[in-house]
Formats: C-alpha cells, structure tokens, sequence
C-alpha cells in the first residue's frame, strides 16, 4: 500500500493511489459545480409564475359570469367557478371592505353573486380548473447554495490531507451485504464466524407447530328403548279465538317537492339542422338555462331527504299568469319535463311513461305572478 505513482511507469498501481489522484484534482472542480447549480437553481427559482392577485381574481369571475350568460349548455359549471373564486375572495376581506371590492369589480348583482356561490358549495364533481389549484398553494422561498470559488495554490495545500487520508483508506472495508431469507416461515440460519475464535457454527432452528390430536376417548351412546305399552292420548284444544290484526300504522304523507320557475315559459323547439351543425334556438336555450339554474338552487334551499335522480314521480305542472294560449300544451309541458331530466337538472331519470306515470297540466291565467309551478311527488 506503500507504492509510488510514476506517470511514466509500467507499473501496477494501487487503485487507491488513483482515487487519491481524484481527490488531488477535485477542489476546483468542485467549486465550478457548485457555481453552476447554484446559477441554475437560482433561473429556476426566477422563473416560477407569481401567485394570482385579487385583480387577476376579479378578472376570471367576469369571464365565468360572461361565459356563464353566452354558453346556456355549460352555464352551471361557469357558475360553480365564478361561485368558488367568490368564496376564496370572500375570505379576505372583511364585510365592509368586501362590498366596497364588490361594487368596484363587478356589474353583476349582489344576489347573483349569491347564487354563485350556492351553486359552488352544493354542487358535485365539477372541476373548477388549473386556475384555482394556485389559490392554496404557498410558495416557499428556495434557498440557494454559492460557494465561493478559492484559487488553486489553496487548492493545491488542501489536498495534502486528502493524500494522506487516501493512504489509510485501505483499512477501510465495505460492508458485508445481508442477504434476506427466501422463506421466513421454516427456515435454518446458519453462520461461519471466521474472525471469532471459539465459536465455529450457530445454528437456529424454528420448529413446525405441534399437532393437536384427539384425546381417544370412546364415545358414549344412549339408546331409548320403547315402552312395549301404547297409550294414545286424545287433547280437547279449545277453540282458536279469531286472528286479530295487528294496528296498522298512520300513513304517511308522501314529501311532495314544490318548485317555482318564474317568466314566461318558452314551448319546447327541435333542433336546427344546418350544415355546421345541430343546435338549438337561442331563446329555447337561454329559457332552459334560466330554468335548470332555478331547479337547482331551489333543490339545495330545501331539506330533501331522497336521493336523485327519482326513478318514478308523478308531476303537476301549473301556468301561472301570461302565458301565449296559442302555444302547444304538449311543447310547454316538454319544456318542463326537458329542465328536470339528466339533461337538465336532474330530478328526473327520463320521462318516460313507465318513469312518469301521471302528469297533470294546468293553465291558470287569472295569477298574479307569471311563471310555472311544479310539484313532484316520488313514488
């Protein structure tokens, strides 16, 4: 382990002398990676987008609520975002400041902003978007490493004690791998201890449970011998007193769920077929829009104790006030039904006749309030 290093040699040399060579011409390079990552982490740290402000907040909710007006299809979930950037916002201010934020950002209403946030905390598996996963989250600083880099005559001394630390790295063994047991259940651990002396094999052994056998005791059997004399009893059972019904219990009066869509209802229209596509007339879709929106906040006002969509319902539909009388009743029920199906709100499953077997329409025009009215009694 004492060998020279002799660059023009053909001599073997001692793989530590090597290492002893890296650690000769390391310092400096060292330092050089060092600047570089620091370099690096520091770019990286720079380029980290800023956490949204109050201002980018308020510019998103205008989208959603703008979005939420010209796309009727997709208007809940631009309401549920607008609904759920409200609330964080919320939370920063206080009652007085908020209105004062409130009235400088928005044109929207109050109430609709309300509504909003009704629909954000109710309404289920909606993904708000990339946009909202920022809000939470807080940046924590990123510490950066710098060296300073120390000329090579300094270099150069410091790695004397490298070299004499490379020659006592011989001593220095690797440790023993363990290798783990293949099957832990029955196994027999066996080691040759070679640098102790006196102790030459230690062997373990875990033993298989014992089996429990039966204790052989002869099993006892009692066997009833019959009287040899036959007596026949004859009973006299008194005559069985009339069935009494048990009390049945009150009926219940079934929860019947009451609904009011106020407006004009627009009758149900087909589809347009055009050569860029199928769609529907605006004013059919901005009334189912305006519908759907009201069934659902209505819904999650009340304390309803069934499970949606019901399976089987029956419907009364009441037009209530100025209506068009020289429109269709079936394309005006159609457009109630439409709202409350998995297409719309989902109150309904379908409307189907074995969904829904009894539908009342009613017309009403002496109301004082314009708008239609529906009561849905589960079955």
């Amino acid at each position: 382990m004492n060998q020279k290093f002799y660059p023009h040699s053909d001599s073997v040399t001692s793989p530590f002398l090597s290492m002893g060579e890296i650690f000769y011409r390391s310092p400096v390079a060292l330092q050089n990676f060092y600047l570089m990552l620091s370099t690096y982490l520091q770019i990286l740290s720079d380029s980290q987008p800023p956490l949204p402000t109050l201002d980018d907040f308020a510019q998103r909710i205008n989208q959603e609520h703008k979005q939420c007006l010209d796309s009727p299809q997709t208007s809940l979930i631009h309401a549920r975002n607008a609904g759920e950037w409200l609330l964080h916002v919320q939370t920063q201010f206080s009652p007085e400041h908020w209105q004062v934020w409130f009235q400088e950002h928005f044109t929207f209403s109050q109430q609709t902003a309300t509504m909003y946030m009704q629909i954000a905390q109710k309404m289920p598996g909606v993904n708000p978007g990339i946009f909202s996963s920022t809000i939470d989250s807080i940046s924590q600083p990123t510490k950066t490493l710098v060296i300073p880099i120390i000329p090579y005559s300094q270099a150069l001394n410091s790695t004397d004690e490298v070299k004499n630390i490379s020659d006592k790295s011989s001593q220095i063994l690797p440790p023993k791998p363990e290798f783990p047991l293949l099957n832990p259940e029955c196994h027999v651990e066996t080691y040759h201890g070679t640098s102790l002396h006196g102790i030459s094999e230690l062997t373990t052994t875990i033993q298989e449970p014992l089996e429990v056998l039966e204790s052989p005791v002869t099993r006892i059997q009692i066997i009833h011998k019959e009287s040899s004399i036959d007596v026949e009893f004859t009973a006299i059972n008194p005559p069985e007193p009339p069935p009494i019904d048990p009390p049945k219990p009150p009926k219940q009066p079934a929860e019947i769920i009451k609904l009011m869509i106020p407006g004009v209802v627009v009758p149900k229209a087909r589809p347009r077929v055009t050569k860029n596509g199928t769609y529907l007339p605006p004013r059919y879709r901005a009334w189912r829009n305006h519908a759907e929106v009201e069934i659902y906040r209505q819904i999650s006002e009340q304390n309803i104790t069934h499970k949606f969509p019901l399976r089987k319902a029956a419907i009364v539909i009441k037009l209530l006030g100025n209506h068009r009388t020289n429109s269709d009743i079936d394309n005006l029920a159609g457009a109630c039904l439409d709202a409350l199906t998995l297409n719309g709100a989902g109150v309904l499953i379908d409307d189907r006749l074995s969904c829904l077997p009894q539908l009342t329409v009613e017309f009403d025009p002496d109301a004082k309030k314009t708008g239609v009215s529906i009561e849905i009694e589960p079955l």
